[in-house]
C-alpha cells in the first residue's frame, strides 16, 4: 500500500554486546556496526527504522494532505545498527564484535532513503548496483559492508517502508475523532495522497509484490503480514463504529473491513492510470456511504 498502509511493527529489543572477535563468516559478511573501543559495550537494534516519507498517503491523512506541513514534521530516527550473529551451543545466539578500523562517515537512514527512491522509481529488477551507488554516494564495498547485497538492501528498505506505513494507518485509526471519522480520514487520505504524488508511483509494497511474487516468497510473506495487520485495524475500527451506532451493528465487521482494504488498494492502482483525483475521492466516499447508517 503506499498508503500502505503498507508496513509492520517490529520487535525492537535492544541488546548490549561486548567487543571481541567476530567469526570468519561474520567478518566476511560485514556487520555495519560502528567502531567502539575494545571492551566497551555496543548497542545493537533489531530493526531498521524507516526514513520519513512525505509522499505517503498515510502521511497525507495525518497531515491533512499538506505535503508542505509533512516535510520535517517527523524527525528521522537515529540510524540503525545491523546485527552480527552466529549460532551458539544449544541453539543460543552469540554475538561478539570486532572493533572496526574506521567509524562510518555516512548516515544509514539517508542511504536507505536514497535507495528506497531508486527502487520505488525503477523497480527491483531494473535497479542496478551502479544505480544504487550513484543514488547513495557510497562505493560498492561500503554499501555491501553496511547492508549486504542488493536483495538484502532491498529487504531493509521494504521493512522500513512497511513499518512506516502500518504505523501511519494505526495512528489514524486509533487517533482522535469518532470511529467513522477515523475511517473517513484514512480512506480519503489515501485518495488524496496518491493524487498528490506527481509521479503516481503507487505503493512500494504493492509494486514490489506484483513484481516479485513469483520469485521471492519473503516479499510475498511480508506483504501478506502487513495487509493482514491493516485489515485487523480496519475491522477493529468498524466494530467501534458499530458500537456507537454509526455503522449497522448486524453487519459483518470483517467483511466491511476487507471491503475498505480492497477499495483503498483499488484506489492505489487506479491512481497509476492517471484517474482524476476527484474520481478517486468519490470512490472512497461511495464505499464509506455503504457503511454509514445516516
Amino acid at each position: 500500500m503506499d498508503y500502505t498502509v503498507k508496513n509492520l511493527v517490529m520487535d525492537r529489543t535492544d541488546k548490549n554486546v561486548t567487543a571481541g572477535t567476530l567469526s570468519r563468516r561474520d567478518r566476511a559478511a560485514g556487520t555495519g556496526l560502528s567502531a567502539r573501543a575494545p571492551g566497551k559495550p555496543l548497542t545493537e537494534s533489531r530493526a531498521l527504522r524507516a526514513p520519513y516519507c512525505p509522499a505517503s498517503p498515510c502521511t497525507a491523512a495525518l497531515h491533512g494532505g499538506d505535503e508542505g506541513n509533512a516535510q520535517g514534521a517527523s524527525p528521522r530516527a537515529a540510524g540503525p545498527v545491523l546485527r552480527a550473529r552466529r549460532s551458539g551451543p544449544m541453539g543460543q545466539e552469540e554475538r561478539t564484535l570486532l572493533p572496526m578500523g574506521r567509524p562510518r562517515n555516512f548516515d544509514d537512514n539517508q542511504v536507505l532513503e536514497s535507495a528506497r527512491e531508486q527502487f520505488w522509481n525503477q523497480g527491483y529488477a531494473a535497479t542496478s548496483l551502479q544505480n544504487l551507488t550513484d543514488a547513495t554516494g557510497l562505493g560498492k564495498g561500503s554499501l555491501y559492508g553496511a547492508f549486504g547485497d542488493k536483495r538484502q538492501l532491498f529487504l531493509h528498505v521494504l521493512d522500513g517502508y512497511r513499518e512506516e506505513q502500518l504505523n501511519g494507518v494505526r495512528a489514524v485509526l486509533t487517533g482522535p475523532g469518532t470511529p467513522f471519522e477515523r475511517l473517513t480520514l484514512l480512506v480519503e487520505g489515501v485518495a488524496k495522497g496518491f493524487t498528490e504524488d506527481p509521479q503516481r508511483r503507487g505503493c512500494l509494497l504493492a509494486n514490489s509484490t506484483s513484481e516479485l511474487h513469483s520469485n521471492d516468497p519473503d516479499v510475498v510473506s511480508q506483504a501478506r503480514t502487513t495487509y493482514q495487520a491493516v485489515e485487523d485495524l480496519l475491522i477493529a475500527c468498524v466494530k467501534e463504529a458499530q458500537d456507537d451506532g454509526t455503522v449497522e451493528p448486524s453487519a459483518d465487521a470483517q467483511e466491511l473491513g476487507r471491503l475498505l482494504l480492497a477499495v483503498m488498494q483499488g484506489i492505489e492502482f487506479l491512481a497509476k492510470t492517471d484517474m482524476d483525483g476527484s474520481a478517486l475521492l468519490q470512490i472512497g466516499q461511495a464505499a464509506l456511504k455503504q457503511l454509514s447508517r445516516h
